[in-house]
């Protein structure tokens, strides 16, 4: 799975250590409370080392005008398997 994907509104890429502010805010909204910089950091290392194992990988979103994070997006082993991967997403409430 190629690691970066960009269209005239959107830009996919892989996760970077910038990221992960808004990665705990995003987090943060499903209502659990704000994830420590932590655990944040262990779930991007976690996400990246799946993508080496398997190919598939979950890329932060950006709006390519404003350049603001919107969530994430992308293809995961879930409860399938490589060959027949799920969809994930979470983006923004607001």
């Amino acid at each position: 799975m190629s690691l970066q994907l960009v269209t005239e509104r959107l830009s996919m890429r892989s996760w970077s250590p910038a990221d992960v502010g808004d990665y705990r805010a995003l987090v943060a909204e499903r209502g659990n409370g704000m994830p420590t910089e932590l655990v944040i950091r262990e779930r991007i290392a976690t996400q990246l080392a799946a993508t080496t194992r398997t190919g598939l990988a979950l890329l932060p979103l950006r709006r390519l005008v404003e350049g603001d994070f919107i969530g994430y997006c992308g293809l995961l082993v879930g409860r399938a398997s490589v060959e027949e991967p799920e969809i994930a997403f979470e983006v923004f409430r607001h």
